[in-house]
């Protein structure tokens, strides 16, 4: 962008622009932050270097990756293509961020609530080519809960409400073990930001036994995962290989607890898996506020040599991109 004029059209050319994108999601980096609630330094992974080499090792952050110059409690809600939405619970606004050419948008006002279960996703609308964020929360009212969700649609810059989740929801996922809800059948909802309308997805055929705590949902190869506890000994995980199709689950993973060195007790939600090598042999796991390895041909677990103080729980996929952020 700064050496000359010539360069700086080129990388902003939209058919360039989408060449680089389709180059770069062959490179699998990974978003951190340091501390969670603050103007942090964001961390970029490459996921393939750390495979390689697995020494200890300390990240020098990059000045020029701060969130944002000003004061605030800034979360990373969602990344997509090489865009970071970054939501201020403190001043209740939203923008987007581009560390590649850091650049950021506008700031945006987000309609906060005082009910504590509140949710954001991020995404992009192919058909109206344009970056959606969704926010959905809990009412309870005289006893009755009823979720509530709002798109927010960088297109018209406003937010609108869109028809409610079907049932009570956390996390993409019924509410486990709710006292006011019997659940019968779980299933997942996908919500389509072309047409913002449900589709429902049922779990694996495998799943005969509800586990105790809820399940979680992430896309890994982008293929959709999902990851429970079973019976409190083993860290189990499904890969949906053709989206929408039950048949199409495969159960990759289940590993024992305790070639992860975890103790009885310790929260399996504190487990958050965030990378899938593309053999599929080895996973790269957070837990806690460490993160690991663990190969599925030799079943050993080794902890990521970072020395940093990194908040994995809140890592995101990331790719290196020129989209713009308005």
């Amino acid at each position: 962008m700064c050496v000359n004029i010539s360069f700086k059209t080129l990388i902003s050319d939209p058919y360039f622009v989408q060449m680089h994108l389709k180059k770069s999601k062959r490179n699998s980096h990974i978003t951190a932050i340091s501390q969670p609630y603050s103007n942090r330094v964001v961390t970029f992974t490459n996921i393939s270097r750390l495979l390689e080499d697995n020494s200890s090792t300390t990240i020098h952050y990059d000045p020029f990756c701060r969130l944002v110059e000003n004061d605030g409690r800034w979360w990373v809600a969602g990344s997509c293509n090489g865009l970071l939405c970054l939501i201020d619970w403190k001043a209740s606004q939203l923008c987007l961020w581009n560390p590649a050419t850091r650049t950021k948008s506008e700031f945006f006002y987000v309609p906060m609530s005082c009910h504590h279960l509140k949710q954001f996703s991020f995404g992009f609308d192919e058909s109206n080519e344009s970056y959606k964020v969704v926010k959905y929360h809990i009412e309870v009212e005289h006893g009755n809960a009823r979720s509530v969700a709002k798109v927010f649609s960088l297109g018209d810059k406003c937010w609108r409400n869109i028809r409610c989740f079907p049932w009570y929801y956390s996390d993409d996922f019924v509410i486990w073990n709710s006292s006011s809800i019997t659940i019968e059948q779980p299933m997942i909802l996908s919500l389509d930001l072309s047409t913002e309308t449900y589709t429902q997805l049922l779990l694996p055929r495998g799943f005969h036994k509800l586990p105790r705590y809820q399940p979680t949902l992430k896309v890994l190869r982008d293929n959709l995962c999902i990851f429970h506890d079973f019976e409190g000994t083993h860290f189990v995980m499904w890969q949906m290989k053709d989206f929408g199709v039950q048949e199409s689950w495969i159960q990759l993973f289940k590993i024992s607890y305790n070639n992860l060195s975890i103790r009885k007790g310790f929260n399996w939600l504190g487990l958050l898996p965030l990378y899938l090598s593309k053999n599929g042999d080895t996973l790269v796991l957070a837990k806690g506020n460490k993160a690991c390895f663990y190969n599925c041909i030799d079943n050993k677990v080794v902890e990521i040599g970072i020395t940093n103080e990194i908040y994995w729980s809140n890592a995101k996929n990331y790719v290196e991109s020129l989209v713009p952020t308005h």
